[in-house]
C-alpha cells in the first residue's frame, strides 16, 4: 500500500511540475505579446497625433486660401469698379463732356529720332486724358494741371517721362508721371509735390519739394528712385530736415528723445534756437544755443503737446511775417 502511496505521489508531483512549466511559458508568452500590443497601440497613437496635425495644417491652408480668394475676389471688385469709371470717364471725354482745358507738345520721347505727338486733355470735373502720337489713356485727378511737363529722370536709358499734376485737396499737390516705350503708356509712380517744384536728376532718381503737415508753413526734400523695372519707389527717411532759426518767446521743456519722457533742457526767452528736424507727424527737434538738443511734441497742427501754448506764441521767425 505504501509502494502505490509513493508511486502516485511522485505522479502527482511530476503532472504538478510539467503544468507549472506550460503556465509559466504561457504566461511569458501572455506577456511578450502584451508588450508587443502595447507598442502597437503607441504607434497607433503617433500615428493619430500627426494624422491630426495633419488635418489642423490643412484646415489652416484652407482658411489661409479662402482668405486669399476673399481678399482677391475684394481686390477684383475694387478694379472693376475703377474700370468702370474710368470708362465712363473715356466715354464722357469722347463725348467732349466738359473738356475745357487741353495742352499739345511735339517732342521725341525715346530718342528714335522722331518726333511724338504729346495732348493732355482734363475736364472740369476730375478726369483727364494723356495721349501720345495714336494711343491714350484716361485717369482721374482732383484739380488735374493741364499744364504736363516732360522730364528725363535717367539720362542714359533714352526714355523720357511725362508728369501731370494735380493740386489735391487743402493744397496738397501730387504729380503722377508716365513713361511713353515699345508704343505704350505705362504709369510709373505718383510723388508728393507739383511738377513746379520736382527736380529729375538725371540718375534715375528725381527730388521733390514737399510742404510740411505740422508746426507751420515749411517745406522738406523727398528723394525718389526708378527700380529695376522702371517704376518710382520713395527713399524712407524718418526725419525731415528743417534748419530753421527762431526767437524763444515762450519757455517750454525739451526731451531727450522721442520714445521716453526725461527732459534734458529747456528753452530760454530770448535765446535764438534752431529747429534743427520734424518727422512731420509729431515730432521736432531743436537745438539751443550752447549745442544742447532737445525733443517737443506737436498736436493738433501746432500746439505745444504737454503746454498751453501754440507753436507761433513759442516761437519767433517761424513765418516770414514774424
Amino acid at each position: 500500500m505504501k509502494g502505490y502511496m509513493i508511486i502516485f505521489l511522485i505522479s502527482t508531483f511530476l503532472l504538478s511540475s510539467c503544468i507549472d512549466g506550460k503556465s509559466e511559458v504561457t504566461m511569458k508568452s501572455l506577456k511578450a505579446d502584451n508588450r508587443v500590443f502595447q507598442e502597437k497601440i503607441l504607434t497607433l497613437e503617433k500615428e493619430n497625433d500627426q494624422l491630426k496635425k495633419k488635418y489642423e495644417d490643412l484646415l489652416n491652408e484652407i482658411n489661409d486660401l479662402k482668405n486669399t480668394i476673399d481678399k482677391k475676389d475684394s481686390r477684383i471688385s475694387i478694379l472693376v469698379k475703377e474700370i468702370e469709371i474710368l470708362e465712363n470717364a473715356q466715354s464722357l471725354i469722347n463725348n467732349g463732356y466738359g473738356m475745357n482745358k487741353k495742352k499739345v507738345l511735339e517732342l521725341d520721347l525715346n530718342n528714335d529720332g522722331y518726333k511724338d505727338f504729346i495732348k493732355l486733355e482734363s475736364s472740369k470735373d476730375k478726369y483727364y486724358r494723356l495721349s501720345i502720337n495714336d494711343i491714350s489713356i484716361t485717369s482721374m485727378g482732383v484739380n488735374v494741371d493741364y499744364n504736363f511737363e516732360i522730364i528725363d529722370i535717367n539720362s542714359e536709358d533714352n526714355i523720357k517721362e511725362i508728369a501731370i499734376s494735380q493740386a489735391g485737396i487743402k493744397e496738397n499737390p501730387k504729380t503722377t508721371i508716365y513713361k511713353y516705350c515699345l508704343d505704350n503708356i505705362s504709369y510709373i509712380g505718383k510723388v508728393n509735390g507739383h511738377i513746379d517744384n520736382i527736380i529729375p536728376n538725371g540718375d534715375g532718381s528725381l527730388t521733390t519739394y514737399v510742404s510740411g503737415d505740422i508746426l507751420c508753413s515749411w517745406y522738406y526734400t523727398e528723394k525718389y528712385k526708378l527700380s529695376d523695372t522702371h517704376m518710382l519707389v520713395k527713399e524712407d527717411k524718418e526725419l525731415h530736415e528743417m534748419n530753421k532759426k527762431v526767437k524763444v518767446l515762450k519757455s517750454i521743456p525739451l526731451l531727450k528723445s522721442m520714445e521716453g519722457r526725461e527732459m534734458v533742457a529747456a528753452l530760454t526767452i530770448g535765446e535764438e534756437v534752431t529747429l534743427i528736424a520734424c518727422d512731420n507727424k509729431k515730432w521736432c527737434q531743436v537745438r539751443k544755443q550752447n549745442g544742447v538738443k532737445g525733443w517737443f511734441e506737436i498736436e493738433d497742427f501746432d500746439k505745444i503737446k504737454g503746454t498751453d501754448y501754440r507753436a507761433p506764441q513759442v516761437f519767433k521767425g517761424l513765418t516770414d511775417d514774424d
